[in-house]
């Protein structure tokens, strides 16, 4: 099915208004138990019914033996038990009606060539049935908007990236910084092995989807490549691609972990060079690049100016900026007349503005509205701690701010 086809169906996965969880647990330490609390503590607002045909109630909701049971239609089932029942349960979701299924559990092709035949065993049901799926072996989904969290660790800020992901634990991990700074995701979606649903489905989704300004996937391997050509032709948004895998071992151990073709790098290059797609090389990147996209207000240009308190650090600076190509042009006679009066003696009035260790708040602010105009972007750079650092920060000035010190110069502004 093409990308763009398939995308249409996967509100029932992401925006529910039903969820059954086959597999919830009586017991706080199993992952049945914790992702029907996610979803509910997540606020939830559709119904939700646990399937167990062992257990009466399970978090003040009653059980159901099997998803047949329950009276109603239900959009997805998030099934959370041993791989060998798992084509039964997908079976009854079949038959129940049910649209979508998050498989949590591993056990599949990734383990083992038994695992491969259960596994195409489980996408036949699905296929007969009209289910799509996402897994197995994945940590679900969270849609904060919706709100929907059948993942884990529960996350309920929302934001602007779609975060898309073959390895649970670096997904959430970009998803937990968005949310340790307050900024959250419009959804994150935990791709496992993807026996059906893949990176394909979901640009064209996220594409699609008014909450996303930006798209960040982690892949291991492009499972269709044609229909990715076909999504990234198609985007309207910022595509950022943490693609592992580069390196000969780094293939190998892709392959063993998702049964991802990791392929050629080169390959993949290329391709995201012709596309236009942001390539990230390290998580920290991949970080970077989506928050940046997402929350920076483009430059109408590529003329910067660096202002610090850190010769060295605007030095680095100076030296990665040409590399990207920006214009680092000396400070004009205008902006160095400007200026002067405003700063100490022996900082230094180039490009980089040095305003040394004896830089304050209102010293910043001052030379930011004295040289803003001349160019597209400031680089603000702080080099050591300074009051009230956030008054530095305009609406329309187009600055870059960087927390050279690290934590610390952090956590004093």
């Amino acid at each position: 099915m093409a990308a763009l086809e398939s995308a249409g169906q996967l509100d029932a996965i992401l925006k529910p208004k039903s969820v059954a969880v086959i597999g919830a647990s009586t017991s706080p330490d199993k992952m049945g138990h914790e992702i029907l609390k996610n979803i509910i503590d997540g606020g939830f607002k559709g119904s939700v019914h646990p399937i167990n045909p062992k257990a009466d109630v399970i978090l003040d909701l009653p059980c159901h033996k099997s998803v047949k049971d329950i009276e109603g239609p239900v959009d997805l089932a998030v099934i959370i038990i041993p791989a060998r029942f798992v084509p039964q349960a997908v079976q009854e979701c079949g038959e129940k009606g049910v649209k979508g299924a998050i498989i949590i559990t591993g056990g599949f092709a990734e383990a083992s060539d038994e695992g491969a035949e259960l596994q195409q065993q489980v996408v036949a049901t699905a296929q007969q049935f009209g289910v799509r799926l996402i897994g197995p072996n994945c940590q679900g989904v969270n849609n904060p908007h919706h709100p929907l969290c059948a993942s884990w660790p529960l996350l309920t800020y929302t934001g602007k990236v779609a975060l898309i992901s073959q390895s649970g634990t670096v997904g959430a991990a970009m998803m937990d910084r968005f949310s340790e700074e307050k900024l959250g995701t419009s959804s994150f979606v935990s791709m496992g092995n993807r026996a059906d649903v893949d990176e394909a489905d979901l640009i064209a989704y996220f594409n699609q989807d008014p909450n996303t300004e930006v798209i960040a996937a982690y892949i291991e391997g492009i499972k269709r490549p044609e229909q990715f050509i076909q999504a990234v032709k198609q985007l309207k948004k910022p595509l950022v691609v943490l693609k592992s895998g580069r390196t000969p071992k780094g293939k190998v151990a892709a392959e063993s972990h998702t049964k991802a073709l990791a392929g050629a790098d080169a390959v993949y290059e290329a391709l995201f060079a012709k596309y236009n797609i942001c390539r990230a090389y390290t998580a920290e990147e991949f970080y970077d690049y989506a928050k940046a996209l997402a929350y920076l207000k483009p430059p109408q240009g590529n003329r910067i100016l660096f202002i610090t308190t850190s010769g060295g650090a605007a030095i680095l600076a100076t030296d990665q900026a040409e590399q990207e190509g920006l214009d680092v042009s000396p400070l004009p006679p205008e902006a160095v007349e400007a200026i002067t009066p405003l700063i100490p003696a022996h900082a230094i009035k180039a490009n980089p503005v040095d305003l040394t260790g004896d830089a304050t708040a209102q010293m910043f602010g001052d030379v930011i509205e004295a040289t803003r105009k001349h160019y597209d972007t400031l680089g603000v750079i702080f080099g050591d701690p300074v009051e009230d650092a956030s008054k530095v920060v305009t609406p329309d000035a187009n600055e870059l701010i960087i927390f050279y010190g690290g934590a610390d110069v952090e956590r004093h502004e």
